[in-house]
């Protein structure tokens, strides 16, 4: 008689018990004996290939630490099976990921912030951008040392822009820009009024226009005299729009108002409106009758583009 242990599992103490049985049927006390198996009861070799398959298997039998290294490739995970609780984080590394793999739809909104993005690595060409407005622009930041300067028109002044000198010309204004302008020129000479015992001005030259905007206007005339001039002779001179005097001066006694008028001044006209400018003069004082004559006038009227 025998006895086969040979899938004992690996252990000590193991007691075996031994009885005979006689020719009477009687049995013998038992005799003992302690051992220990050493030999797993079950070897690679004694399993057959494909012996073990998946129904053989308990839940949760096969741990990681069973698993050899790439023993598990692409083709025997299942679609879907792989979700983003079975990954630790930071275990995706960037060179796991194909190029182009992460598009604009796999981003959270707002998740990208500027920390995540390197110093110098966004430039104006690097994307599509809105305007940018006061709001976007830090205190302090954007200085004139930033801005490219054509250093003809515009200069700096440490870190503030300024406009260079002598960079504005006629160019750089644009139409209208300094406001309507009229002007009236005559190159031949009209007399002073004779008015020593009254007013008697006589018009010089004379202009009119039309308003094309509502708001300050500065009117200028201006004239060269001749003629006669005695120890008493004395000028006056003035310009008006409509009835309305704008400017006038008085010029110094005898040979001293030998000298060009020139007047200026401001008023206040309506839009769309017609005015008729006259620069006039008289002789207020003489030794006998006047004779002065104004010659080259010029009349000049212009809208301010702000008040002034």
């Amino acid at each position: 008689n025998f006895v086969d242990l040979t899938f004992l599992p690996v252990g000590s103490n193991y007691v075996a018990s031994v009885t005979t049985i006689n020719g009477q049927g009687s049995e013998s006390s038992a005799t003992t004996l302690t051992f220990t198996v050493g030999d797993e009861p079950v070897l690679s070799t004694d399993i057959k290939d494909n012996a073990i398959t998946t129904s053989k298997l308990i839940a949760d039998a096969v741990t990681n630490a069973k698993l050899a290294v790439n023993s598990i490739q692409g083709d025997v995970i299942a679609a879907g099976a792989i979700t983003e609780s079975k990954l630790l984080d930071g275990s995706v590394a960037t060179d796991k990921l194909a190029a182009n793999a992460v598009t604009a739809a796999k981003i959270t909104a707002n998740t990208i912030t500027a920390s995540q993005i390197a110093s110098g690595t966004l430039t104006s060409a690097s994307g599509v951008f809105g305007a940018i407005s006061a709001v976007d622009i830090t205190a302090g930041t954007l200085n004139a040392n930033r801005l490219n300067i054509d250093n003809v028109t515009l200069d700096t002044s440490g870190d503030t822009l300024i406009i260079k000198s002598n960079g504005v010309g006629t160019t750089q204004i644009a139409t209208r820009a300094a406001g309507a302008f009229n002007v009236n020129g005559a190159s031949g000479t009209s007399s002073f009024g004779d008015g020593r015992s009254s007013d008697n001005y006589n018009n010089l030259s004379t202009m009119s226009f039309t308003s094309s905007e509502a708001g300050t206007y500065i009117i200028v005339g201006n004239c060269m005299v001749g003629g006669t001039f005695n120890t008493l002779t004395q000028l006056e001179s003035r310009i008006i729009v409509g009835s309305t005097t704008v400017a006038e001066y008085l010029s110094p006694v005898g040979g001293s108002a030998i000298q060009p008028v020139v007047l200026a001044g401001k008023i206040t006209l309506a839009a769309n409106t017609s005015y008729t400018v006259s620069l006039q003069g008289q002789v207020v004082a003489d030794n006998t009758t006047p004779s002065i004559g104004g010659f080259s006038t010029r009349i000049s009227a212009f809208k301010l583009a702000k008040g002034q």
